[in-house]
Formats: C-alpha cells, sequence, structure tokens
C-alpha cells in the first residue's frame, strides 16, 4: 500500500493522488489520469521537487505506455531519507521508486528491515554539498579570491573576535549558520561527516573508528556548538534564508541547486565551494524488485524518461548536473568546483555520526511559557497541560528547563532552570497542577523569561522561550516593540509561539516570533497535544514539534 505521506516532513504535489494501491491499474474517476493505467508511485528527496515536478508533469502529459500498451501515470511524493526510513523502514511496498541522496540510504533502509530498493538503482542527477551565504558576508571573508571551508565556518560561527574583524560587526556578534538535521536530512549527515573529514585532512570515507576519535569528535563538537538553528531540509534552508535575510541567518549548508532556487535578489546569495573537499548526492533512481513485472516496466520507463536528453536539460536548468559528463551552470554556480570531491559515505558512518551528533550539539535552557488565563478554562488548559507534559517527557537528560505559568501577571513556578534529569518529575506535577483564572499579561511573561535567561545564560548553551497562548495581550505593563524584542534576543535566544483559540492574535504572535529569531504555530484545543506530536496544522511542511523545539529546528509555517 502506499502510504500517505501526510506525516512529518513530507512534501506531496498537488499532482499526487494519495492513498491509493501501488500494485495494479487503478480505476480511477480523475479525468487527468487515464482510464485503468498503471501508476508508478515515487518518493524523491525534496531537493529534486523543481526538477522532477515539471518532469513529471511532461511524462504524464505524453502517456507513454508499457509493452502491453498499458498507459503509465507517476504520482510522486518528496521526503526526506531519513524521515522515510523512519517511517517506512518495515514496508517494502511503500512506493515503487525511490530516489534518496545516495545509495548509503538504500543500505541503511535495508538494515532496518526493507530490502527491496538494493539491487536496481540508476543514478540520474548529481549535486555537490555546498556552503550558501550571502554575498556581502562571503565578500567580507575574502570570497572569491580566498577560499573557505567547512573549518572557516565552525570558527566562525563561535569566534566573535574573528568574526566582527572581517563583518564589522554589522551582522551579529557571530556567523549564525545552519544545516539540515542529520537525522532526518540526508545533506544534515553529509555536513557533519564532510566536517570531519576536513579535521582529518582526508578525502578517503572515514571508519566508524576515526569518527568516534578524539581529534574529530572534537572538531564535531566545535561545529555543532556554532550552529544556530537546524532545518527540516535544504530546500528549507534556502527559503529561510531568503525570506527571514543577512541578519537571521548568514550561511547554511545545502546542495548546489538549492541555492539557484533563491540566490536572484539583492543581496545574493552565493555557494561557497568548501576547499576541504565535499560530497556530493548523486540521487539514485532504484526500483522495488517486490513490484509486478508490468510495475517495474511501467518504473523503468519513468526512469529512462529522467535520462533522456531533454529531461536532463531540464535538470540542467534547475542547476543539477548529469550523472555522467559535465553541466553548463551560470554563475555564481561553478561546475570547476568541488575541486575535492569525497568518496561517498558507508551507512555506518552515517549511522555513527548521527548517534555523534545527540550529544554534540549544545544543551538547551527552555523557559515554557504558559498561558493560564481564565480564557484557557477547559478543554483549552486541559489540552495544554497534556502537551506541555508530553513536550518535557521527550526533552533530553542534559537539557534545562524553566517553567512560567502566566496569567495578568507571570506566575514564578518551582521549577527554575532545572536540569530536566533532575526536575522532569517536578515538572510534570507542576503542570498538572496549573488552573486557569485571571487575565492575560504576555508581554511581561516574555520579558519574565527573558531576563531568567539572562540571569544563568552561557555560551555552552542554547537559549529558547516557547509560548503556548491563545488571547490577547489585557494586562502587561509593557508593550510589544523594539525594546521587548531586544530583552529576548540579547542573548541569543529564539522565541517560539503557539496560538490557538478562535481570539487569538496571530499576527502579534507571528512578529513576536519572526523578529525573535523563531517561528510561528497555529494549533487548536482540540490539536494542541497533536501538534507535539508530529500531526502538525501546517498545510505543507508537517515537522515533530518536539523535535523542532528540542533540537532547535527553524519550521515556519
Amino acid at each position: 500500500m502506499f502510504k500517505d505521506f501526510g506525516k512529518p516532513m513530507s512534501v506531496v504535489l498537488a499532482l499526487a493522488v494519495l492513498a491509493t494501491t501501488a500494485c495494479s491499474s487503478d480505476k480511477t474517476t480523475d479525468p487527468g489520469i487515464p482510464r485503468n493505467a498503471l501508476m508508478v508511485n515515487v518518493v524523491a528527496n525534496t531537493s529534486l521537487t523543481a526538477w522532477l515536478t515539471e518532469a513529471t508533469t511532461t511524462f504524464n502529459a505524453a502517456a507513454r505506455k508499457t509493452s502491453a500498451n498499458k498507459s503509465v501515470f507517476v504520482k510522486i511524493q518528496f521526503a526526506e531519507v531519513g524521515q522515510t526510513i523512519a517511517d517506512h523502514a518495515k514496508e517494502s511496498g511503500f512506493a515503487d521508486m525511490w530516489i534518496p541522496d545516495n545509495e548509503a540510504w538504500i543500505t541503511l533502509m535495508s538494515e532496518r528491515g526493507s530490502t527491496s530498493f538494493g539491487t536496481d538503482c540508476v543514478s540520474v542527477a548529481r549535486s555537490p554539498l555546498i556552503v550558501a551565504m550571502w554575498r556581502p558576508l562571503a565578500e567580507s571573508l575574502g570570497w572569491p579570491t580566498r577560499k573557505l571551508g567547512w573549518l572557516d565556518i565552525s570558527s566562525l560561527t563561535s569566534d566573535e573576535a574573528a568574526w566582527h574583524y572581517y563583518s564589522g560587526g554589522q551582522y551579529g556578534r557571530t556567523l549564525r549558520f545552519a544545516h539540515a538535521h542529520p537525522g532526518l536530512s540526508g545533506s544534515g549527515a553529509s555536513t557533519l561527516l564532510a566536517v570531519m573529514q576536513a579535521a582529518k585532512q582526508s578525502p578517503v570515507p572515514l571508519t566508524t573508528e576515526e569518527i568516534k576519535s578524539p581529534i574529530v569528535q572534537a572538531s564535531l563538537n566545535a561545529f555543532e556548538g556554532g550552529v544556530a538553528v537546524f532545518g527540516a531540509s535544504p530546500n528549507q534552508l534556502a527559503q529561510t534564508m531568503r525570506q527571514r535575510g543577512i541578519q537571521y541567518l548568514g550561511a547554511a549548508a545545502m546542495y548546489e541547486n538549492n541555492v539557484l532556487d533563491v540566490s536572484a535578489g539583492n543581496p545574493e546569495i552565493v555557494p561557497i565551494y568548501p576547499f576541504e573537499g565535499t560530497f556530493f548526492a548523486t540521487h539514485p533512481a532504484c526500483i522495488n524488485t517486490t513490484i509486478s513485472v508490468d510495475q517495474r516496466e511501467a518504473s523503468k520507463l519513468f526512469r529512462d524518461f529522467l535520462l533522456e536528453v531533454e529531461t536532463l536539460r531540464l535538470a540542467e536548468k534547475h542547476a543539477l548536473r548529469p550523472a555522467t559528463g559535465t553541466a553548463k551552470l551560470d554563475p555564481p554556480l561553478d561546475t570547476r568546483q568541488p575541486a575535492i570531491s569525497f568518496s561517498a559515505p558507508a551507512a555506518s558512518a552515517i549511522q555513527t555520526v548521527q548517534s555523534s551528533w545527540k550529544t554534540a550539539r549544545k544543551p538547551m535552557h527552555l523557559v515554557l511559557v504558559m498561558d493560564t488565563s481564565g480564557s484557557m478554562k477547559g478543554g483549552k488548559i486541559d489540552g495544554l497541560k497534556r502537551a506541555a507534559k508530553q513536550f518535557v517527557t521527550q526533552m533530553n537528560d542534559n537539557d534545562y528547563l524553566t517553567l512560567l505559568p502566566f496569567n495578568a501577571y507571570p506566575i514564578p513556578a518551582v521549577t527554575t532552570f532545572g536540569r530536566v534529569a533532575d526536575t522532569r518529575t517536578q515538572a510534570l506535577d507542576e503542570i498538572d497542577a496549573l488552573q486557569a483564572t485571571g487575565g492575560t499579561a504576555l508581554y511581561d511573561a516574555i520579558s519574565a523569561a527573558a531576563k531568567g535567561i539572562a540571569a544563568v545564560t552561557s555560551k555552552q548553551r542554547s537559549n529558547l522561550i516557547v509560548v503556548l497562548s491563545d488571547g490577547l495581550d489585557a494586562n502587561s505593563t509593557l508593550h510589544f516593540g523594539p525594546t521587548l524584542i531586544s530583552k529576548v534576543t540579547d542573548n541569543d535566544t529564539s522565541l517560539y509561539t503557539i496560538a490557538y483559540g478562535a481570539d487569538a492574535d496571530d499576527s502579534t504572535l507571528t512578529a513576536l516570533s519572526t523578529q525573535s529569531n523563531g517561528a510561528f504555530y497555529k494549533g487548536g484545543e482540540a490539536d494542541i497535544a497533536a501538534i507535539y506530536q508530529g500531526a502538525s496544522v501546517c498545510d505543507t511542511r508537517q515537522l515533530h514539534i518536539a523535535h523542532l523545539l528540542t533540537q532547535y529546528f527553524i519550521h515556519p509555517c
């Protein structure tokens, strides 16, 4: 059965018709689909979205047929490889074709229980992993004359003096850098492996033992300690850079073709090809070996189409390089780069680096600001309490937690800057005891949260404020403006807001979060707990919000 990827991180094309069978003719009434057509269900890496969306439309319009004169119709969905494996590791029939970043993920899928994609794979496009950076920032660092690398990025994210020397202090205290989540995204895992190989000064894939070595682990820890935020996918990082601007995110790791989508504009975003070397996404199109002979033939027809000259020209238009040969890409993309290409990583290396990352990221201090005003009575406060308890339960033991309920004024809680492993039970009891009464002093509560963070802030921790509120501010002595935002962001804190209830001031809560390096989420009285569990109400880019907050994702709805 072809699963509905209405799950975390899945992006579903409008042309995809969901909840249909993958193994036989589909007698659909959709006028755009030929009657009795063979359906080919494809799951592809999100970085191929622009190309494959257009290519699939062209293929379907051509009404190609198998040797048995059956029409073939392709339905395609896009998801990051880690999430695909997490959702479908033991399901051999979730797709007829899978196109991940590289074949290491096919091996990982096999090791998790699904061995259907390992023997019939053909690369359809290539794209190197690069660092996207705003042109003014790159030029202040001496680019393009001076070559920049992974370890340069690591230094500039943590060394305030060095960053001020190059940037003149006009873009924040340090370089704000991001990469995709290494447990969910192929580009995220490759970024960490590239940093490790740069530290080892070797283009040869690192062994598990080398990854665990002190010098490599120290380089990983230093690199991750400077990461400002993590993204759900390289596509999302590219869009976030362009939408949020140079102050929010100065640079991000992504694939070369992602840069093309957002490079144009003022200022321009340019690709930095790390001089130490980098990985290529090879995008193998792997056909499921357990499907019927007819279905395999139909799948191969589509894969062959992707390798036809005109389709490869379309790929080139979307800044993808062919699997063999060279492409003609316009500046600032450079097909002479990268100078050094790393060999594809082993599946075991990916698994090891994913485990290492969990301990490499900085601990977080979270202040959970919870609206307990009178308008929260009934289902709302019950939902908030369930969601907050789920969130506290999922936090890492070495993170720190502060609870800050508020109504007409902030209400100090017992759990204040407590290590989660030591205070989890106490925090859960406090949340259970919350009652809804009084007015709403949202801005005063946010100010109190920022003050609490300032009292204990450390470069060895990340700071995060999460606000759950349902109504308008009616009782604060402070007002929403630059002073409040400055209080929040002074210690490099990010603020996320989750609004629910028909009376929520979505525009204000959105402005609060976006001006404070965070994001806004729309919840509801009944679905706030579901949001925490991953059933996001965002129309497209759904994501586990618990992971978003505990792992510092950026994911604005």
